[in-house]
């Protein structure tokens, strides 16, 4: 490849902060929010000019992984900031009660309203956040990481910090920094998704159809001849009359393989792929299932919905058996409930369920990157197994985990900012007094 040199430059110290987080998604808004109420100067940096990641830029359309439940009962196993969020979006209409649907039940919101309640929240928290900004380097001295180099339409600059929060969804910072990590399962990782809505749909067509039924509709295009890549579906009823949010597609390589959400040419392909197969599941939909006649694409993700990257290896590696067995650890920081959800190689999701009623739990030492001695890790990228990682990735245990992050800085700031030195104890107690549930 040919190189040119770069010239040597100054880069101006634009802040100094006692907590950096990261990306503004599910885990780094609960995390920022969280460590400046207790009291930390907490600066945030987004790529894109709002937050809520996943939720927002890719229109995720429903909270996952908020519930355990029962044929009686559907009962949380994340509160705190999960639970905040929710009721801030009543107040908008923004939100509607939860949805039984196969084992598990979810939230719908309106990804409008939500932008609104997340701006709400940080301002009142009194984060400053940068949007538009991406994080391309790290300056690192022997285990801790003291800045991030930053680049933006004001150009390249270093913010300082005593603790930094990776909630960038692809453990940049974390791997930057030197953690080690794996790129889902030797390279494998879960197919990603275009995510759409679709208004003019009649809802009480719609409304008692069932995931089943949705499948039997796509299989029968099959046979007519469509080339579905995916027959089942995530298909919800969202807060506005009329509009129906779609998690229907499956982006995968020409050559079926999955794409490598860390090279840029396979995310470009992605893009325009994901769009090709939106408008191509929205032909089925008018042309197959009753109450979709007049239906129309209105709303696209921003972003391809990628559900894994780097997987960053900390001082636990979460796994299969841990997620299956309900295990539950002494440093617990957050609960799941959430099946392994596996988007694989065939055209249907693989759902591998927990015991009804039950969860298991995060323990601490999963967002602790291995060879770094200030930095937390939050969201998608935590530390565990690719299999373990089709049940922590859903928003709601991002969340939980995020509050637990941003809890665990402000305590490291009084441990000479070394994440691994705080007491689990008084980690537990301050993610009580927040209403998070540990179990």
């Amino acid at each position: 490849m040919k190189t040119i040199m770069e010239p040597s430059r100054e880069i101006p110290v634009i802040i100094e902060t006692d907590v950096l987080v990261v990306g503004g998604g599910s885990a780094g808004m609960s995390a920022a929010v969280t460590a400046s109420r207790m009291g930390c100067n907490v600066t945030l940096i987004e790529k894109f000019g709002f937050l809520g990641g996943t939720l927002t830029s890719v229109t995720l359309g429903s909270f996952c992984g908020i519930f355990t439940v029962t044929d009686e009962a559907i009962k949380p196993v994340v509160k705190g900031f999960q639970e905040e969020l929710i009721e801030r979006l009543k107040r908008y209409e923004g939100v509607l009660p939860p949805h039984r649907w196969l084992k598990t039940a979810s939230v719908s919101y309106d990804i409008s309203c939500l932008k609104k309640v997340a701006d709400e929240l940080i301002t009142e928290s009194g984060v400053c956040v940068f949007y538009h900004t991406q994080a391309v380097s790290v300056v690192k001295e022997n285990k801790k990481v003291k800045g991030v180099i930053i680049e933006n339409k004001d150009g390249r600059s270093i913010i300082n910090a005593k603790v930094i929060i990776d909630a960038s969804g692809d453990g940049d910072i974390a791997a930057m920094g030197g953690a080690p990590y794996e790129i889902g399962s030797n390279g494998i990782t879960q197919f990603p998704s275009s995510m759409f809505r679709m208004a003019n749909v009649e809802i009480e067509k719609i409304v008692h159809i069932t995931r089943d039924e949705y499948q039997g509709y796509f299989q029968k295009a099959k046979k007519d001849g469509y080339s579905l890549p995916r027959v089942s579906s995530g298909i919800h009823i969202t807060p506005l009359y009329g509009v129906v949010h779609l998690n229907v597609t499956k982006i995968a390589r020409e050559d079926g393989n999955t794409i490598n959400p860390l090279r840029v040419e396979e995310l470009t392909y992605a893009e325009i792929e994901g769009r090709r197969q939106v408008f191509l599941y929205a032909e089925v939909l008018r042309k197959y299932v009753p109450g979709f006649e007049k239906a129309r694409v209105v709303d696209i993700g921003s972003h391809i919905g990628i559900r894994e990257a780097r997987l960053i290896k900390g001082d636990y590696i979460l796994n299969e058996k841990d997620v299956l067995s309900c295990r539950k650890f002494d440093d617990v920081i957050a609960c799941s409930a959430w099946p392994l959800e596996m988007h694989g190689e065939k055209d249907e999701t693989k759902w591998v369920w927990i015991e009804p009623g039950d969860f298991y739990t995060i323990p601490y030492r999963c967002l602790i990157p291995q060879n770094i001695e200030n930095v937390l890790i939050a969201g998608r990228n935590i530390s565990t197994t690719h299999e373990a990682q089709a049940s922590t990735r859903v928003s709601a245990v991002c969340m939980a985990v995020g509050q637990a992050a941003g809890t665990a800085a402000y305590l490291a700031l009084k441990c000479d900012n070394n994440v691994r030195d705080i007491s689990i104890k008084e980690l537990q107690g301050f993610l009580q007094k927040g209403n998070a549930f540990l179990g």
